[in-house]
């Protein structure tokens, strides 16, 4: 499964935990039968299959992923930068050096996360045609290049 598919299943569920209209229907429409096990009559699985379904509930839901980010990004006593340049000390240790690797590794994805939810908000504030030659203008290889030209441009299409 792609990164694409993973993130997304991420994002449908924030989108559930920030819809604020009837969560019974949504919950209907959304979620999947349930599985069950034959042979225990159990319930196996239940998955959330929730799309992008409005600007406003969209734009909660990146506000939702921002603040994730940043209560994670801030429990870290240093900052991305000073990672950086704890790196460039050559006398740290093969495992001293492979932690901050490490924990750089997750603020740099917290900090692209906090950059992604940003320009989505901003994205979301422009009328379909205004988005679209602003985030082309932009797209140099974004990590998160395909939420925004798979689900958050066209989103703005039903605006």
């Amino acid at each position: 499964m792609d990164n694409f598919k993973k993130n997304n299943k991420f994002l449908g569920y924030l989108r559930f935990l920030t819809y604020t209209g009837d969560l019974n229907q949504i919950a209907s429409v959304y979620l999947n039968p349930l599985v069950l096990n034959i042979e225990t009559c159990e319930v196996v699985k239940r998955k959330l299959r929730m799309p992008a379904i409005s600007v406003e509930n969209e734009k909660a839901m990146l506000k939702k992923l921002e603040n994730i980010a940043q209560t994670s990004l801030s429990m870290y006593p240093q900052t991305y930068e000073e990672d950086m340049e704890l790196l460039k000390n050559e006398k740290l240790t093969f495992n001293e050096r492979n932690c901050i690797v490490y924990r750089a590794g997750e603020k740099k994805i917290y900090l692209q996360i906090i950059e992604m939810a940003k320009l989505g908000t901003q994205l979301l504030l422009m009328d379909h045609i205004n988005a679209l030659q602003y985030f082309n203008s932009i797209n140099k290889d974004l990590v998160y290049g395909t939420y925004f030209s798979k689900v958050l441009i066209p989103l703005l299409d039903k605006k």
